[in-house]
């Protein structure tokens, strides 16, 4: 996986994918710095009716879904990943959170040294739960970059 703008990995990108992003705002270094890693955020990329929708949980605005080539600022850099997984089962899944699911700031921050059990989620954890991911073996929140190693090591 290498990082590059949306508009390269385009062509690429399988039915479904999961992606992940970094920026210099002070929050995803922030996370980057406590999770001594290249990544900060993470989402989903699948493509539907002919376009390639992410959908992510995020500040504010909680689960919701945006055309990819609208998400993505013009020079920033993302990893892409693609999935073998039921589209349609996930997307189901996806659609019930839509509006529903709050993005929980301050628990994911307080996640990257403990587990927290709250109603809201953060990007990493609501992405493992789609994918069934168990890693419980963590003593904190999941990062993106747990997904990241978790995915990689499938590979």
């Amino acid at each position: 996986m290498n990082w590059r703008i949306y508009q390269q990995h385009k062509k690429k990108l399988g039915e479904v994918n999961v992606f992940w992003t970094r920026s210099n705002a002070l929050f995803s270094r922030g996370i980057r710095k406590a999770t001594q890693s290249t990544v900060s955020h993470i989402g989903f990329l699948i493509k539907e009716h002919g376009r390639v929708m992410s959908f992510e949980v995020v500040e504010g605005k909680g689960c919701v879904q945006i055309p990819a080539s609208n998400r993505f600022r013009v020079n920033e850099e993302i990893l892409t990943l693609p999935l073998k997984i039921n589209k349609d089962k996930l997307l189901k899944s996806i659609y019930k959170d839509i509006g529903k699911i709050e993005y929980n700031m301050f628990g994911a921050l307080v996640s990257l040294f403990v587990r927290t059990k709250n109603a809201k989620r953060f990007c990493s954890e609501w992405v493992a739960e789609k994918l069934g991911l168990k890693l419980s073996h963590l003593n904190r929140g999941i990062t993106p970059a747990d997904i990241l190693t978790a995915l990689s090591d499938e590979e």
